[in-house]
């Protein structure tokens, strides 16, 4: 299997965004989107798609990043704005209790708030590239 293409990148970014799960068929390419099952209550109109991912040892998971990535992005976020009384509220914020409730609180009553979806969307993306990228590597050293 070749690379993802840009589209399947941007797809995978999304369905991630929303919660679903992500898993890639190494030798085909095909991608397949879930609901969590430990999150939902009724999984029927999946039952076919998860059958499909468990019955086969070609799926591999594109896992979203870990809470620890994410507070990588928001610091990440907050370091390149401009000095200035923005960047040290945000600066207390990571530094308190429940730093992901109070930066998404912060961040939705700003007007920082497309720059924030938009420096997230591109380090979630770089995020994907990377887990497809590692997932391609272990496939071929395990041949």
């Amino acid at each position: 299997m070749s690379q993802l293409t840009p589209q399947q990148i941007q797809q995978i970014v999304e369905q991630l965004q929303i919660g679903m799960q992500c898993y890639l068929h190494i030798k085909t390419g095909e991608i397949i989107f879930v609901p969590d099952e430990d999150r939902i209550d009724y999984v029927k109109p999946w039952e076919e798609l998860y059958k499909k991912i468990e019955n086969s040892y070609s799926y591999r998971e594109i896992e979203r990043p870990g809470s620890r990535d994410q507070f990588i992005f928001m610091e990440d976020f907050v370091l390149d704005l401009p000095d200035g009384k923005r960047k040290s509220e945000l600066l207390d914020i990571l530094d308190d209790e429940k730093p992901f409730r109070n930066f998404k609180k912060y961040i939705e009553q700003s007007e920082i708030r497309n720059d924030w979806f938009a420096f997230n969307n591109q380090k979630l993306t770089e995020w994907v590239i990377e887990e497809v990228r590692s997932i391609l590597e272990r496939v071929q050293d395990e041949r």
